[in-house]
């Protein structure tokens, strides 16, 4: 959250709101600026990463269910293609 006005009262509340940051406003915040905006791409492309990881753990598991569930139903139907 970017403000002008300095009151911790506003900071607390902002961040059970959702904020990830609180800068007041001035000339020597603009490094403080960059750096929360740094950190809020980071967090962004984390969580996409994230995002793939999970889905590629998903198509995994499924894909074992898969192979197991073939391999049990070839065992009680056609046990002579394992030999």
């Amino acid at each position: 959250m970017l403000t002008a006005n300095d009151n911790i009262e506003i900071a607390s509340k902002s961040f059970t709101h959702g904020a990830s940051d609180y800068v007041v406003k001035s000339e020597t915040q603009f490094k403080k600026i960059n750096y929360s905006l740094f950190n809020l791409i980071k967090i962004l492309e984390v969580n996409a990463e994230a995002k793939g990881y999970k889905r590629l753990l998903v198509a995994s598991f499924i894909g074992i269910a898969i192979i197991f569930s073939a391999v049990v139903l070839i065992q009680v139907f056609a046990p002579s293609l394992l030999d």
